[in-house]
Protein backbone atom coordinates (compact mmCIF):
# COMPACT_ATOMS: atom_id res chain seq x y z
CA UNK A 1 0.00 0.00 0.00
CA UNK A 2 1.24 3.52 -0.84
CA UNK A 3 0.82 5.94 2.04
CA UNK A 4 1.11 9.72 2.37
CA UNK A 5 1.77 11.41 5.73
CA UNK A 6 0.50 14.90 6.59
CA UNK A 7 1.95 16.13 9.88
CA UNK A 8 1.32 19.10 12.14
CA UNK A 9 4.71 20.73 12.67
CA UNK A 10 3.90 22.46 15.97
CA UNK A 11 6.26 21.10 18.59
CA UNK A 12 7.99 17.77 18.02
CA UNK A 13 5.48 15.15 19.21
CA UNK A 14 3.64 14.58 15.94
CA UNK A 15 6.92 14.52 14.01
CA UNK A 16 8.35 11.75 16.20
CA UNK A 17 5.06 9.84 15.97
CA UNK A 18 5.36 10.01 12.19
CA UNK A 19 8.88 8.56 12.39
CA UNK A 20 7.58 5.67 14.51
CA UNK A 21 4.63 5.03 12.20
CA UNK A 22 6.93 4.99 9.18
CA UNK A 23 9.08 2.30 10.82
CA UNK A 24 6.00 0.17 11.59
CA UNK A 25 4.54 0.49 8.09
CA UNK A 26 7.81 -0.28 6.32
CA UNK A 27 8.21 -3.45 8.37
CA UNK A 28 4.80 -4.53 7.09
CA UNK A 29 5.86 -3.94 3.48
CA UNK A 30 4.05 -0.64 2.88
CA UNK A 31 5.56 2.29 0.98
CA UNK A 32 5.72 5.87 2.23
CA UNK A 33 5.40 8.03 -0.88
CA UNK A 34 5.73 11.47 0.69
CA UNK A 35 5.42 13.66 3.76
CA UNK A 36 3.72 17.05 4.06
CA UNK A 37 4.42 19.16 7.15
CA UNK A 38 2.53 22.24 8.29
CA UNK A 39 4.91 25.05 9.23
CA UNK A 40 4.99 28.74 10.08
CA UNK A 41 7.58 31.49 10.28
CA UNK A 42 7.83 30.76 14.02
CA UNK A 43 8.98 27.15 13.65
CA UNK A 44 11.37 25.29 11.39
CA UNK A 45 11.53 21.66 10.37
CA UNK A 46 14.16 19.91 12.52
CA UNK A 47 17.08 18.20 10.82
CA UNK A 48 16.51 14.90 12.66
CA UNK A 49 13.07 14.53 11.05
CA UNK A 50 14.35 15.18 7.55
CA UNK A 51 17.13 12.64 8.09
CA UNK A 52 14.88 9.89 9.43
CA UNK A 53 11.96 9.98 6.99
CA UNK A 54 14.00 9.05 3.88
CA UNK A 55 11.30 10.37 1.48
CA UNK A 56 10.55 13.74 -0.12
CA UNK A 57 9.26 16.26 2.43
CA UNK A 58 7.19 19.28 1.43
CA UNK A 59 6.04 22.06 3.75
CA UNK A 60 3.05 24.40 3.69
CA UNK A 61 1.81 27.36 5.73
CA UNK A 62 -0.38 26.23 8.61
CA UNK A 63 -2.19 27.92 11.55
CA UNK A 64 -0.24 28.06 14.80
CA UNK A 65 -0.15 29.56 18.26
CA UNK A 66 2.05 32.63 18.49
CA UNK A 67 4.99 32.53 20.92
CA UNK A 68 5.90 35.65 22.87
CA UNK A 69 9.39 36.98 23.40
CA UNK A 70 9.44 35.11 26.72
CA UNK A 71 8.56 31.80 25.12
CA UNK A 72 5.03 31.51 26.45
CA UNK A 73 2.11 30.97 24.06
CA UNK A 74 0.34 34.20 23.17
CA UNK A 75 -3.30 34.66 24.09
CA UNK A 76 -5.83 32.55 22.23
CA UNK A 77 -7.58 35.60 20.75
CA UNK A 78 -4.28 37.05 19.53
CA UNK A 79 -3.37 33.77 17.85
CA UNK A 80 -6.82 33.49 16.25
CA UNK A 81 -6.61 37.07 14.98
CA UNK A 82 -3.16 36.45 13.51
CA UNK A 83 -4.33 33.31 11.71
CA UNK A 84 -7.44 35.06 10.34
CA UNK A 85 -5.23 37.78 8.85
CA UNK A 86 -3.28 35.07 7.01
CA UNK A 87 -6.28 33.15 5.67
CA UNK A 88 -5.13 33.64 2.08
CA UNK A 89 -1.98 31.65 2.83
CA UNK A 90 -4.03 28.83 4.29
CA UNK A 91 -6.37 28.67 1.29
CA UNK A 92 -3.26 28.25 -0.83
CA UNK A 93 -2.08 25.48 1.50
CA UNK A 94 -5.42 23.67 1.22
CA UNK A 95 -5.19 23.73 -2.57
CA UNK A 96 -1.61 22.47 -2.34
CA UNK A 97 -2.59 19.58 -0.04
CA UNK A 98 -5.44 18.57 -2.33
CA UNK A 99 -3.22 18.67 -5.41
CA UNK A 100 -0.48 16.68 -3.69
CA UNK A 101 -2.90 13.98 -2.54
CA UNK A 102 -4.35 13.71 -6.05
CA UNK A 103 -0.92 13.42 -7.71
CA UNK A 104 0.76 11.21 -5.11
CA UNK A 105 -1.03 8.00 -6.18
CA UNK A 106 -1.36 7.22 -2.47
CA UNK A 107 -3.82 4.56 -1.33
CA UNK A 108 -4.11 6.07 2.15
CA UNK A 109 -3.48 9.41 3.87
CA UNK A 110 -2.41 9.39 7.52
CA UNK A 111 -3.01 12.74 9.18
CA UNK A 112 -1.08 13.60 12.35
CA UNK A 113 -3.41 16.28 13.77
CA UNK A 114 -2.97 18.83 10.99
CA UNK A 115 -5.98 21.15 10.87
CA UNK A 116 -5.73 22.01 7.17
CA UNK A 117 -5.97 18.33 6.23
CA UNK A 118 -9.43 18.25 7.78
CA UNK A 119 -10.37 21.41 5.88
CA UNK A 120 -9.04 19.87 2.65
CA UNK A 121 -11.29 16.85 3.08
CA UNK A 122 -14.24 19.08 3.98
CA UNK A 123 -13.87 21.32 0.92
CA UNK A 124 -12.41 19.05 -1.79
CA UNK A 125 -13.43 15.56 -0.59
CA UNK A 126 -10.40 13.63 -1.92
CA UNK A 127 -11.15 10.04 -2.91
CA UNK A 128 -8.16 8.72 -0.95
CA UNK A 129 -9.28 7.50 2.52
CA UNK A 130 -7.77 9.21 5.57
CA UNK A 131 -6.83 7.86 9.00
CA UNK A 132 -6.04 10.34 11.80
CA UNK A 133 -3.43 9.62 14.48
CA UNK A 134 -2.78 11.64 17.67
CA UNK A 135 -3.09 11.38 21.42
CA UNK A 136 -5.45 14.38 21.29
CA UNK A 137 -8.27 12.22 19.86
CA UNK A 138 -8.64 10.67 23.30
CA UNK A 139 -10.20 14.04 24.25
CA UNK A 140 -13.27 12.91 22.30
CA UNK A 141 -13.61 9.71 24.34
CA UNK A 142 -16.69 9.72 26.60
CA UNK A 143 -14.71 8.19 29.49
CA UNK A 144 -11.81 10.64 29.32
CA UNK A 145 -11.75 12.86 32.41
CA UNK A 146 -10.39 16.38 32.07
CA UNK A 147 -8.90 18.27 34.98
CA UNK A 148 -10.86 21.36 36.08
CA UNK A 149 -10.83 23.74 33.13
CA UNK A 150 -12.72 26.61 31.56
CA UNK A 151 -15.67 25.01 29.69
CA UNK A 152 -15.15 27.36 26.74
CA UNK A 153 -11.52 26.26 26.44
CA UNK A 154 -12.58 22.60 26.54
CA UNK A 155 -15.21 23.22 23.89
CA UNK A 156 -12.67 24.91 21.61
CA UNK A 157 -10.14 22.13 22.19
CA UNK A 158 -12.64 19.42 21.25
CA UNK A 159 -13.85 21.47 18.28
CA UNK A 160 -10.30 21.90 16.98
CA UNK A 161 -9.69 18.17 17.42
CA UNK A 162 -12.83 17.27 15.48
CA UNK A 163 -11.94 19.66 12.66
CA UNK A 164 -8.56 17.97 12.14
CA UNK A 165 -10.42 14.70 11.47
CA UNK A 166 -13.16 15.87 9.10
CA UNK A 167 -13.71 13.19 6.47
CA UNK A 168 -11.56 10.58 8.22
CA UNK A 169 -12.40 6.88 8.10
CA UNK A 170 -10.77 6.19 11.46
CA UNK A 171 -9.30 8.04 14.43
CA UNK A 172 -6.44 6.30 16.26
CA UNK A 173 -6.33 7.79 19.76
CA UNK A 174 -2.95 7.18 21.39
CA UNK A 175 -3.28 6.37 25.09
CA UNK A 176 -0.97 5.10 27.82
CA UNK A 177 -3.87 3.24 29.48
CA UNK A 178 -6.39 0.85 27.93
CA UNK A 179 -9.78 2.32 27.05
CA UNK A 180 -12.63 0.95 25.00
CA UNK A 181 -13.04 1.82 21.31
CA UNK A 182 -15.82 4.27 20.46
CA UNK A 183 -17.76 3.17 17.38
CA UNK A 184 -19.80 6.35 17.01
CA UNK A 185 -16.55 8.36 16.79
CA UNK A 186 -14.85 5.83 14.48
CA UNK A 187 -12.22 5.76 17.20
CA UNK A 188 -9.81 3.02 18.17
CA UNK A 189 -7.67 3.47 21.26
CA UNK A 190 -4.12 2.26 20.68
CA UNK A 191 -0.82 2.39 22.61
CA UNK A 192 1.63 5.27 22.05
CA UNK A 193 3.89 5.07 18.99
CA UNK A 194 7.50 4.33 19.96
CA UNK A 195 10.55 4.27 17.73
CA UNK A 196 12.55 1.07 17.37
CA UNK A 197 15.52 2.44 19.29
CA UNK A 198 13.41 2.88 22.41
CA UNK A 199 13.11 -0.90 22.72
CA UNK A 200 16.88 -1.35 22.41
CA UNK A 201 17.97 1.41 24.78
CA UNK A 202 19.88 0.31 27.87
CA UNK A 203 18.28 1.80 30.97
CA UNK A 204 20.48 2.88 33.86
CA UNK A 205 19.79 4.59 37.16
CA UNK A 206 20.93 8.18 37.61
CA UNK A 207 20.20 11.45 39.37
CA UNK A 208 18.66 13.17 36.36
CA UNK A 209 15.51 15.07 35.56
CA UNK A 210 14.31 14.59 32.00
CA UNK A 211 11.70 16.74 30.30
CA UNK A 212 10.26 17.61 26.90
CA UNK A 213 9.84 21.21 25.76
CA UNK A 214 7.52 22.00 22.86
CA UNK A 215 9.29 25.26 22.02
CA UNK A 216 12.96 26.19 22.29
CA UNK A 217 12.05 29.66 23.54
CA UNK A 218 10.76 28.31 26.86
CA UNK A 219 14.01 26.47 27.66
CA UNK A 220 15.50 29.21 29.84
CA UNK A 221 12.28 29.65 31.83
CA UNK A 222 11.94 25.90 32.39
CA UNK A 223 15.51 25.65 33.62
CA UNK A 224 15.04 28.56 36.01
CA UNK A 225 11.86 27.00 37.46
CA UNK A 226 13.60 23.67 38.04
CA UNK A 227 16.63 25.28 39.61
CA UNK A 228 14.40 27.18 42.05
CA UNK A 229 13.29 23.82 43.51
CA UNK A 230 16.73 22.25 43.83
CA UNK A 231 20.04 23.07 45.49
CA UNK A 232 23.40 22.16 44.07
CA UNK A 233 25.23 22.33 40.79
CA UNK A 234 23.18 21.90 37.62
CA UNK A 235 24.67 20.53 34.43
CA UNK A 236 22.51 21.27 31.41
CA UNK A 237 22.37 19.13 28.30
CA UNK A 238 20.09 19.83 25.33
CA UNK A 239 19.73 17.94 22.07
CA UNK A 240 18.16 18.79 18.73
CA UNK A 241 14.57 18.06 19.78
CA UNK A 242 14.66 20.39 22.80
CA UNK A 243 14.93 17.63 25.35
CA UNK A 244 16.69 18.85 28.44
CA UNK A 245 18.42 16.90 31.20
CA UNK A 246 19.69 18.47 34.41
CA UNK A 247 21.91 16.62 36.83
CA UNK A 248 21.58 17.76 40.44
CA UNK A 249 24.41 17.60 42.99
CA UNK A 250 23.01 16.94 45.54
CA UNK A 251 19.33 16.41 44.68
CA UNK A 252 17.88 18.25 47.66
CA UNK A 253 14.28 19.46 47.30
CA UNK A 254 13.59 22.86 48.87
Amino acid sequence: MKILFIVQGEGRGHLTQAISMAQILRKEGHELVGVLVGKSEHRSLPEFFQRRMCVPIETFESPNFLPTSHGHPAGLLKSISYNILHLSRFWKSIRFIHSYIRNSQADLVINFYELLTGFTYALHRPSVPMVCVAHQYIFLHPDYEFPPENPISLFLLRLFTRMTAIGSKRKLALSIRPMKDVAEENMRVVPPLLRDEVFHTEVSAGDYLHGYLWCQLILSNAVMLMMQHYMGLGILQMNSIYTVSIRIFPAIRL
